[in-house]
């Protein structure tokens, strides 16, 4: 899902989110996609960080959302060329001259950083 995607994060709050992904464990193949607002966590979210966003703004949400569930939060940040990644354990930064993967949400997916920004 992309653009205009929400997540509820809290009982009152809800983000809206660049792109998400919910894997079939999550969001089962037979059953269809809920209208409005999802209750089940995704897989991933992604962030694409614009000038009017501020790193506060930004780290506080990636905590809303591991707090929920979200399995992995990507922060894309075009201005440095760089890829933040975000587990419940674990964040890695990733320069153009790396690779983007992330097998625990989408086997086999990779990509080069530097792709991203071209």
């Amino acid at each position: 899902m992309s653009n205009d995607s929400f997540v509820q994060t809290g009982s009152d709050t809800v983000r809206e989110a660049d792109v998400l992904f919910y894997s079939y464990e999550r969001l089962p193949r037979d059953q269809p996609v809920p209208a409005g607002l999802h209750t089940v966590a995704p897989d991933l979210v992604v962030e694409i960080k614009s000038p009017s966003d501020s790193w506060i703004d930004l780290l506080t949400k990636v905590i809303e959302y591991l707090k929920v569930e979200v399995r992995v939060v990507v922060l894309i940040d075009p201005v440095k060329r760089t890829v933040s990644i975000y587990r419940a354990d674990d964040q890695q930064i990733l320069g153009t001259s790396e690779l983007l993967t992330l097998n625990d949400v989408s086997p086999g997916f990779a990509v080069p950083v530097q792709q991203l920004f071209s």
